[in-house]
């Protein structure tokens, strides 16, 4: 296949294969939670030809990218969302550091999540939503998803996890993708809270039994 340059819109992990669950992130080989392309950042595709997937009724397109400057550039190597691509000439603002999601969502990316993560954990999005709503939606503004917790308060975040709780959580085998810092994020919460609430159904359905 011809390999064309494209720009990264968006910071995104690089995964091993086009998947969305499970998270296959490359590994830098030195403990960290895997390889990523940044914001701004020109890319090869075409080395492997695009793969498309389907969630729940929601539509992937993976494509394969290789780095063309910066750190480990013989390693970043991998699929992102073809969401996160633009043309060569693409302007974007530089990246702020390693953040590959954002501590603020519009509310319907936000719907979208939770209907997405209800779909891959078997639960109910409305109630994903609504719970978060219920939490921490005086928080949120009229157009986006957002909180703004103090360092000292006694729960972070979009579904209010208590920081040992958060802890606890990231132990799991579904967590391995997550770090501590990323309670703050609400797209990263609301995967937790439907992996949690999964986890409860299957529990009651045993104790039903």
């Amino acid at each position: 296949m011809t390999e064309v340059l494209k720009k990264v819109l968006e910071a995104q992990f690089l995964r091993s294969d086009p998947k969305f669950l499970p998270h296959t992130f490359i590994d830098p080989g030195d403990g960290g939670i895997g390889l990523r392309v940044m914001a701004n950042e020109k890319v090869k595709v075409g080395a492997k030809p695009d793969v498309d997937e389907t969630v729940g009724e929601r539509s992937f397109k993976w494509v394969f990218v290789e780095a063309t400057d910066g750190q480990q550039i013989e390693k970043r190597k991998g699929f992102v969302s073809n969401d996160c691509l633009g043309p060569e000439e693409s302007v974007v603002p530089e990246s702020d550091g390693f953040e590959p999601f954002s501590p603020q969502v519009d509310k319907e990316e936000f719907a979208n999540t939770c209907y997405l993560q209800a779909n891959l954990n078997e639960t109910n999005p409305a109630y994903l939503y609504a719970l978060a709503f219920a939490l921490s939606g005086d928080q949120w503004s009229a157009t986006d998803v957002k909180t703004n917790d103090a360092g000292d308060a006694q729960a972070f975040g979009v579904f209010r996890f208590p920081t040992e709780t958060w802890q606890r959580l990231l132990s799991e085998p579904e967590a391995t993708s997550i770090l501590p810092g990323d309670i703050k994020f609400p797209d990263v919460q609301c995967d937790v809270a439907a992996a949690r609430c999964h986890v409860q159904q299957l529990a009651r359905r045993r104790h039903q039994h």
